[in-house]
């Protein structure tokens, strides 16, 4: 698990059980009453988002604009995914923003968005009601990384369907995704599988 990186200070009034996935456009937590809704993107949200001179540019604004159109605020459909927070973006952000019962201001803060490159799943536990620290997260998927014996790195290659057995007996299917060789301090190199 990892903290987001959330700028807020204030109490949770919002949050979700431990464990849910949380998928785009979905909100992630409430904190005095505001929403982080989480955005499908690589680029982290650094900035805020809107209309300025000179126009605000870069692959964060392209990801909102990707955003705005998959979620259908593109009224007009002029809204293009050009990385240019221009009228258009300002408009769909309006539409997004009263759909989700904000402010309608236009533009888009650190305080609104968290941009991810695939869902999340929820890893701590808040409290209605406490002073929000911070916000853990997994990977919405879970995954297990084994280091392998050498002389059995052959049976986990990658797309080898697998079962992996819990100490209470329970157990659970899985495929290997990923297969490396990681180097050690005495100068031998360890296999390791990602499941």
């Amino acid at each position: 698990s990892w903290p987001l990186s959330l700028t807020a200070d204030g109490i949770v009034t919002g949050a979700r059980p431990l464990g849910t996935v949380v998928d785009f456009g979905e909100s992630l937590i409430e904190i005095d009453d505001d929403r982080f809704f989480l955005v499908a993107g690589a680029v982290p949200m650094f900035r805020d988002l809107e209309l300025a001179s000179p126009r605000v540019a870069g692959e964060d604004v392209a990801q909102l604009q990707r955003f705005l159109i998959g979620q259908g605020f593109d009224r007009d459909g002029t809204l293009e995914a050009d990385g240019v927070f221009d009228s258009d973006t300002r408009r769909a952000v309006m539409d997004w923003q009263e759909a989700t019962w904000q402010q309608q201001t236009g533009r888009v803060t650190r305080s609104d968005m968290v941009f991810a490159p695939e869902p999340l799943r929820i890893a701590s536990e808040l409290r209605i009601g406490s002073v929000f620290e911070q916000l853990e997260v997994t990977a919405w998927e879970p995954t297990v990384t084994v280091d392998v014996a050498n002389r059995d790195k052959q049976l986990l290659t990658v797309g080898t369907p697998v079962t992996i057995e819990f100490g209470d007996g329970s157990e659970v299917d899985g495929t290997v995704s990923e297969q490396i060789s990681v180097p050690q301090d005495d100068g031998t190199r360890q296999s390791r599988a990602t499941i």
